[in-house]
Parts: C-alpha cells; sequence; structure tokens
C-alpha cells in the first residue's frame, strides 16, 4: 500500500500535530473510505491520507502498518490481520508478527504503545524491552519508556536512566543523599567542598546560623584547621585555645545540635559577627597592608626569640611607632579588641603578637571560607526577605546553579560552576558509593532538562522542580507552567495556566491550580482540610488587590478536595499533549 497524498487537518495545534512517518515504524490505522483503482482513505491518528491499495483491506477496520519507505511514495507494509476488539490478542499477534518474546513484561509494554496509538519501531521496542528487564521499578519504566517514545526523544540509556531516576527519586533525596556521603571524605579537595556548599545552599533552611554551624562541623569531622585558623585571627577565640580544645567542643555540641536543641554556639561565637568579619576580611585585604610589615619584622623578631632575648631599645621603639602607625588601623574593631595590651618588649608578647599578625595577615579569605562567606550573605539575605522573594529567590538559585543550561553555557562560552559541571568533574575522580549517588543526581538534573519544555507552534509549556526543604516545605515544589506563546517565544501572560505542587508543613498535600484568561485569575485548591474555606475567603482582599497592583482581575477562588483532582483532568483538555502526564 503506498500513500500518494496526504490531507492534513485545518487545525494545528497542541493537540493535533502532523504524524511524520520513520521507516520501520509500526503504526495503526484505520479504514474510512475505500475508492475505485484499489485507492483509499486511512486515518492514522488525527490526520487522513489517500493510499493505493496493494493489499485487501476492510472498510471500517484497523490494521497495523509498518513504514517500509519514506521517500516520494511511502509504504505501509499491513502486519498480520485486522485488529481486533480483544487487546490480548492483538498483542500476542503483533509480537508474533515482530519476532518478539510475549513476556508478561513485553506484552505490558505494547498494550500501553497500542491502547493510546502510538507509533513505534522494532528497534525502539528491543532497546525498550533490555530497558526494563534491567530495572527495579517496572511499572514507572513502561511509563517512561512510552513517554520517551511518544515524545520521539532517542531511547537510549542515558535519556532513559535521566527520566526513570527523576520519575522514582525527589529532587532533594538525590541533593541529600550525595552531601550524605560527600561529607564522610576525611580528605576533601576544594572541589567537592564547592560541591557540598552548592549543595547545601539549594536545600538547606534559610537560617544563617545553620550555615556557619553545618560549615564548621564538617570542617571539624575533616579535622580541617581553617575556620578555627579564621577564628583566632579575627579575635573570635583566644590564642590558647587549640585545635584539640576546639574540635572537642564542636563535637559534643554537634549532639545536642542534631537533637533539635537550640544552644549558644561554642566559645560566644556570634554567626552575625562572624558574618561581618568575613565580609570586611573579604573587602579590606588586611593583608596588603601588614605584609611589607611582617616581611621587615619577622626575621628580626624570630632572632630575638630564638635567643630568648627582647629586641634592642631602638629595634622597639620603631616597632611600636609602626605599629601603631600601620597595623593599629589596618584592624577590625574585633580584631583591635584581641590585642588586649600593647606588645611588650619581652619574648613572650613578642611571640603572641607575631603569632596574631601572621594569621591574620593572609591576602584573601581561604576558599573555603569564600564559599562559606558566600552562602551566608545569601540566607542572610533570604532570611529577612518575605516568603514572594523568598521563593523567586529560590527559583533564581535553581536555575542559576543547577545547570539546567549547561549544554547552552558550553557553546557561548559563557560558563558558570553548577552542580551539574562540579558533577561531571567529580565522576572522573570518584569511584564507588560517592561515584554512584553523583551519577543518580546527575541522571535526575538531565531528566530534569529533558521534561523542562514542551512546546509547538502556538502553545509552550514549562516544567520546574524546586528544593522544598529551604522554603520550608515537607517535600520538593512543583509546578506546571502552560499557555499561548507570545512573539518571542514565552508563555503570555494573558492567557496561561499555572499549577502548584505542594507538601505545606501544616495543610500538607496541596494543589493549586491557577488559570489566566484575558488577565481574569481563576483559582482552584485542592485540599482535605475542612476549614481551608473560611480561611481562604478571609484572603481574598488581601489576594484581589494585590492582582490589581499588576493589572489583573481575580475571578474566583474555589477550594475542593483533592479526591476531585483525576476529574479536573479529565475534564481539562489543555494538558492533553501526548506523551506528557499531568497529576491533575
Amino acid at each position: 500500500m503506498s500513500i500518494q497524498h496526504i490531507t492534513s487537518p485545518a487545525k494545528s495545534d497542541v493537540h493535533h500535530t502532523k504524524q511524520v512517518l520513520r521507516q520501520g515504524q509500526i503504526i495503526q490505522g484505520k479504514v474510512l473510505h475505500l475508492y475505485p483503482n484499489n485507492k483509499a482513505q486511512i486515518q492514522i491518528g488525527t490526520q487522513k491520507m489517500i493510499a493505493q491499495l496493494e493489499a485487501s483491506l476492510t472498510i471500517g477496520e484497523t490494521y497495523h502498518f509498518q513504514v517500509q519507505a519514506t521517500d516520494d511514495i511511502i509504504r505501509l507494509k499491513v502486519l498480520g490481520d485486522k485488529v481486533k476488539s480483544n487487546m490480548t490478542d492483538n498483542v500476542m499477534n503483533l509480537l508474533k508478527q515482530l519476532g518478539l518474546k510475549a513476556t508478561k513484561q513485553n506484552k505490558a509494554l505494547i498494550q500501553i504503545l497500542m491502547t493510546e496509538k502510538i507509533p513505534f519501531d522494532k528497534e525502539q521496542i528491543t532497546k525498550a524491552f533490555q530497558l526494563i528487564d534491567n530495572t527495579e521499578n517496572k511499572i514507572q519504566a513502561r511509563q517512561v519508556i512510552k513517554e520517551i517514545i511518544a515524545t520521539k526523544l532517542p531511547l537510549t540509556d542515558s535519556i532513559f536512566q535521566a527520566l526513570y531516576t527523576k520519575s522514582t527519586s525527589g529532587f532533594s533525596e538525590r541533593i541529600n543523599a550525595l552531601l550524605l556521603q560527600l561529607k564522610q571524605d576525611t580528605n576533601m579537595a576544594l572541589q567537592q567542598l564547592s560541591l557540598i556548599e552548592r549543595l547545601t545552599a539549594l536545600t538547606d533552611g534559610t537560617n544563617r546560623q545553620n550555615v556557619l554551624v553545618k560549615h564548621i562541623i564538617t570542617e571539624v569531622n575533616r579535622n580541617s584547621p581553617t575556620f578555627f585558623q579564621f577564628a583566632k585571627a579575627a579575635g573570635f577565640l583566644d590564642t590558647t585555645v587549640n585545635f584539640a580544645t576546639w574540635k572537642a567542643e564542636w563535637t559534643g555540641f554537634e549532639k545536642q545540635y542534631n537533637n533539635g536543641k537550640g544552644l549558644s554556639l561554642p566559645f560566644h561565637l556570634d554567626d552575625g559577627s562572624i558574618l561581618r568579619m568575613l565580609e570586611q576580611s573579604n573587602s579590606r585585604r588586611f593583608g596588603k597592608v601588614v605584609q611589607p610589615f611582617l616581611q621587615k619584622w619577622t626575621d628580626a623578631i624570630h632572632q630575638a626569640l630564638q635567643k630568648n632575648k627582647p629586641l634592642t631599645q631602638n629595634e622597639f621603639t620603631v616597632l611600636k611607632q609602626e605599629i601603631n602607625e600601620i597595623v593599629l588601623p589596618s584592624l577590625t574593631d574585633k580584631q583591635a579588641r584581641h590585642i588586649k595590651q600593647p606588645v611588650q618588649n619581652n619574648p613572650e608578647s613578642l611571640r603572641t603578637f607575631l603569632s596574631f599578625l601572621t594569621a591574620a595577615s593572609t591576602d584573601q579569605l581561604d576558599p573555603k571560607l569564600e564559599l562559606l562567606l558566600t552562602n551566608m550573605i545569601r540566607n542572610r539575605y533570604v532570611t529577612l526577605s518575605n516568603p514572594r522573594e523568598q521563593f523567586l529567590t529560590q527559583i533564581r538559585q535553581v536555575l542559576q546553579f543547577t545547570g539546567l543550561d549547561y549544554e547552552n553555557q558550553l557553546v557561548t562560552k559563557d560558563q558558570t560552576m553548577t552542580v551539574k559541571a562540579m558533577l561531571l568533574q567529580l565522576l572522573h575522580n570518584s569511584d564507588g558509593i560517592t561515584h554512584e549517588r553523583a551519577q543518580q543526581l546527575l541522571h535526575f538534573i538531565n531528566g530534569l532538562q529533558l521534561n523542562s519544555v514542551h512546546e509547538s507552534a502556538n502553545f509552550i509549556q514549562a516544567s520546574l522542580l524546586l528544593p522544598g526543604e529551604r522554603l520550608g516545605l515537607n517535600q520538593d515544589l512543583q509546578l506546571e507552567f502552560a499557555g499561548k506563546k507570545t512573539e518571542t517565544g514565552e508563555i503570555s501572560a494573558d492567557y496561561c495556566r499555572v499549577l502548584f505542587y505542594l507538601d505545606l508543613a501544616h495543610l500538607n498535600e496541596t494543589v493549586i491550580d491557577m488559570n489566566v484568561q484575558k488577565r481574569s485569575v481563576a483559582i482552584t485548591i485542592y485540599n482535605d482540610h475542612s476549614a481551608l474555606n473560611a480561611q481562604t475567603n478571609a484572603l481574598k482582599p488581601m489576594l484581589k488587590a494585590g492582582l490589581e497592583k499588576l493589572d489583573y482581575h481575580l475571578s474566583t477562588v474555589s477550594v475542593k478536595p483533592l479526591s476531585q483532582k483525576e476529574k479536573a483532568k479529565a475534564n481539562s483538555s489543555f494538558y492533553s499533549t501526548q506523551g506528557v502526564d499531568f497529576r491533575i
């Protein structure tokens, strides 16, 4: 049978896309009309095609065809007899025609594809059978395979693993699994620490003190003295405290901290003062001022200490003058208070002063402290922000730090050190459990990329997943956007739909469906709490006023039980694009 002419439907939108046939593809078609000269009208999906018959077909019946050629004349080979009403028989017949084994898993996948009329070819289905056999959750694996074939993505191991990992685990779950493993490494490179800080910035709560505490505890567990030395140099810690004492105090603190007890930080540390000190150390570059002083005086003081004698009177007079003119004006208030007594001309006082000055004179912050400073500043901003700004900040950080546009950065050479980039580096330098968990998180991020945008000529759909812990949620927050395209290819703000899938701390599972038509906003909230309706009514005036400031009009706000989610999905054709599942 050869197809000589294709008549496309007049309407072409998100629901009706032109069928593109590929050689080897297996499709299901229905015979609509028989014409003279062995011609027939065949419907494949939503398209109607005029075909030249080279086999006997029956009007009104459905058949499976295999595409034999896609040149000027497309040839379709009829596979077996007409499609029967018994799905099991149809599946068995098709597997037999293809020469494939009729196992339980194989039959289940073929049935899904046949039921939903999704075209596929033998090569795809053979690869799909192999992938499903190697997975644990075979039901979810079948759904992933269906999505890949329906959306015409290449059916490769990497694409399957990306979508399978995303569908069987959570964003925060994958991040926290890798964080737990990374923090057990006692010989951590800066690259790994950078990844820890970046992942923590995406998932940790908005408490600035938490960032500081977790940084110090991570260092203590790795026997790293970086922050310990900074605290001494900055004047937050007495110079007589040794690292063993420091570690013992923080180890005891960690046990109570993990039990949720609100405690003052050891050694009377204050996160606010430390943040200001980190900023000052980063900006004032104390070392640039003091380094010449140290170069001049270090040898002279060391020689005096070796002899256990003071400096000569002339040397000490010049030293004190330069301390007053060069060193003291460059110290922060905290550092200045650390020098409780003026420097005395005796070995003990000179040794203490030289030790303090050497520690405080690093030209720039240690890279690990730079990361700590960045995260503390970020969390300070988030903590001080209102919920709207916290939400927007989390979106910006996920888009900026995760690496959802990693491949585009490679092309434009506008690269930032994203989580995806760091994971790719880590995979080259790791093995065992660390390698496995890094690979799983990379798969998840790839899955986010693959599912992020679906579009046609006039419509666009976008999906975004945010780690929820940072926003005080029980689970990750999922957003779905859809609507008409603007001239620039973006979602129209006048005609769009936004869905929020939330698991709130007190209201638990909640879905918010916001529909915008001509800037008129209708909101439906799905939640099982009986008192929510009254609480929603009380907030309507505030919501209405806020929308009016943005030139929107609030039309309705309704609250429905979660049991009506599926009914809402069935009644809506907005999200019926083949291969994309929406859970309302």
